[in-house]
């Protein structure tokens, strides 16, 4: 496989990243072992791939609940996005 095109020039939040969980299981696998605790390989990746949808889901859930508990509209250049989107304001009356 050619990494001639590979670049990070995309973003994503660190809990998106299987790398940054990756190395947290390995660090927790690491830490139970010192216990007698023993995780297999693919035991590490199932947990790597259940805190990636947990992490991402609870992310969601909170930029949900902070849309929604905002007292704010959001705004761009000139107008809201609703505006912008097509849609009215339903406290605005019609003609």
């Amino acid at each position: 496989m050619s990494t001639d095109n590979l670049t990070l020039s995309e973003t994503k939040p660190w809990y998106q990243s299987k790398t940054i969980w990756a190395a947290i299981v390995t660090v927790a696998a690491s830490a139970a072992s010192l216990f007698g605790i023993a995780y297999s390989p693919s035991e590490q990746a199932a947990a790597i791939d259940a805190l990636v949808a947990v992490a991402t889901s609870l992310a969601g859930l909170v930029a949900l609940f902070g849309r929604l508990a905002a007292r704010t509209r959001i705004r761009t250049n000139g107008g809201s996005v609703g505006k912008e989107a097509g849609f009215e304001d339903p406290a605005t009356p019609h003609d």
